[in-house]
């Protein structure tokens, strides 16, 4: 994982904290520069605290940056230890950072995305042409930017469903979306010309191993249904 960009402001703000070790350095390059000596001195004082400033201020930001990133590496090594449960057939840390698995999860060929930095989720996807295009939000938290068309579906206690065209025929499903937006937290839960895409919460922790085949269960379930 890239950590340039904080070595690039410590480096940075190193340099210019090094002004302070010869405060009066800049006063005398002024004078040989040909400013007048007293004005060189007061310029010259001037520019050396607005430098160590900034170079301060650098300094702190390079290094709270390398120490959230180096956290956030340390949790994305921890989220695929647990992904290597799932047994898929690669595990690696991408940027963002973020962890990818691949593997065929019965039948299904699939990839878990997890971000803990960007809206501390884990994406399950599929490559799956759908019947019918699909969307299933928790119920009461649908948004209103939807896909023009789209029109109440089926929906349970915890869950309610939207469709662009034609109508989806759950066939069993029910129990297993209210097991997924009731027990396993799901956010969302889509099936469209781009796949098959099911967001859950990495929240609680200890329970993501056992969310994340309830999800798997769910894509597989509707590679089935929706084709």
């Amino acid at each position: 994982m890239s950590h340039g960009f904080s070595r690039t402001l410590i480096l940075l703000g190193t340099c210019l904290l090094g002004v302070a070790i010869v405060p009066t350095a800049i006063g005398d390059l002024l004078a040989a520069a040909g400013m007048d000596g007293r004005a060189a001195a007061i310029a010259g004082s001037r520019l050396t605290v607005m430098m160590a400033l900034f170079g301060a201020g650098l300094l702190l930001v390079g290094l709270t940056t390398w120490a959230r990133s180096q956290r956030l590496v340390r949790s994305c090594l921890a989220y695929a230890e647990l992904l290597e449960a799932l047994e898929p057939s690669t595990v690696r840390i991408v940027e963002g950072p973020a962890v990818l698995a691949i593997g065929e999860f019965d039948g299904l060929r699939a990839e878990i995305v997890v971000h803990p930095q960007s809206g501390a989720s884990a994406v399950i996807r599929a490559q799956c042409h759908p019947a019918t295009r699909l969307e299933v939000w928790p119920r009461g938290l649908v948004p209103a930017d939807l896909p023009p068309g789209s029109r109440p579906s089926d929906g349970g206690a915890h869950w309610e469903g939207w469709v662009e065209s034609g109508a989806f025929v759950l066939e069993g499903g029910a129990d297993l979306l209210e097991t997924v937006f009731a027990g396993a937290a799901a956010e969302q839960v889509s099936h469209d010309n781009t796949g098959i895409s099911i967001r859950l919460s990495l929240s609680p922790p200890e329970t993501l191993l056992q969310r994340l085949r309830v999800g798997i269960d769910m894509a597989v379930y509707l590679a089935k249904a929706n084709r």
